[in-house]
């Protein structure tokens, strides 16, 4: 739960210091990445991937480890793609 909460609070506070917006699904989705920094003393940097369609929006929160982790998931995946048979 507390988890929950810091997720929360890191995706509705933070200062957005750069934002990358991909248009996919006939660019009615937009993923939005956005790189944040905590006006806390200990939160430091950390990134919110918002998905955003009509009506609907999703944000989750990374800490740096968590979005390195998630690009080299992207990255296995995107070097997959010409060598799956």
């Amino acid at each position: 739960m507390l988890g929950m909460l810091m997720s929360l609070k890191k995706v509705m506070t933070g200062k957005v210091i750069r934002k990358v917006d991909t248009k996919i699904m006939g660019e009615s989705v937009t993923i939005s990445l956005r790189l944040k920094e905590s006006r806390g003393v200990d939160d430091g940097r950390y990134v919110v991937m918002a998905v955003l369609a009509l009506g609907n929006y999703k944000y989750y929160a990374f800490d740096l480890n968590e979005f390195d982790e998630f690009v080299r998931s992207a990255k296995e995946i995107r070097n997959l793609v010409n060598s799956v048979e």
